[in-house]
């Protein structure tokens, strides 16, 4: 019998080859949208400092709310495949990618200030939403932590000029700190 949780990473699986594919077809004919413009820095800022500021904001987290950050059993590879490879990645790329990048994107072609800044304002409202509403969890301060994670990624994505990749590594830091127990 077959685990429903290996169907589901089968299935993410498969669509992250199709957006993969996709991705490089419309890449070729929207190369100036933020969501295509991977700009890769230098490793420290990519890879160190998100990670650690990751594990800042989960420890002052964890730290004020006093509530454990993950609940319940999970097997290490299902975790490793789901939560640090499989969620983030397409959490970045459509939330941060698509919705906010494409309001930057929406909002550069604008010849009003205001219409401008309305369509990034919505874009980063509307990212955030979806972000605590897909994790779906019930209690006050777990959609808090959310909503303060989701801000967090945003201003990563923002702060380095529209690359994905920098809030791919801090989202994916966190759940591996998460999943480690590390602030059980």
């Amino acid at each position: 019998m077959v685990n429903s949780f290996v169907i589901t990473d089968i299935v993410w699986l498969f669509l992250g080859l199709l957006v993969f594919f996709f991705y490089h077809q419309f890449r070729k004919k929207f190369p100036k949208h933020a969501f295509f413009t991977f700009d890769y820095h230098h490793w420290f800022h990519t890879f160190i400092i998100p990670i650690l500021l990751s594990f800042l904001v989960l420890g002052i987290f964890r730290f004020v709310s006093g509530t454990p950050l993950i609940s319940g059993d999970y097997s290490f590879l299902n975790s490793l495949i789901t939560f640090i490879i499989i969620g983030p990645f397409f959490e970045e790329f459509f939330l941060r990618g698509v919705i906010l990048g494409g309001s930057f994107f929406i909002s550069k072609n604008l010849n009003s200030k205001f219409a401008s800044w309305f369509f990034i304002t919505a874009g980063f409202l509307i990212q955030l939403f979806i972000f605590v509403w897909i994790h779906g969890y019930s209690s006050f301060i777990n959609n808090l932590f959310l909503l303060i994670t989701g801000i967090f990624y945003s201003l990563l994505f923002i702060y380095y000029k529209k690359d994905i990749l920098v809030p791919f590594v801090a989202h994916a830091a966190a759940n591996v700190f998460i999943i480690l127990r590390i602030f059980s």
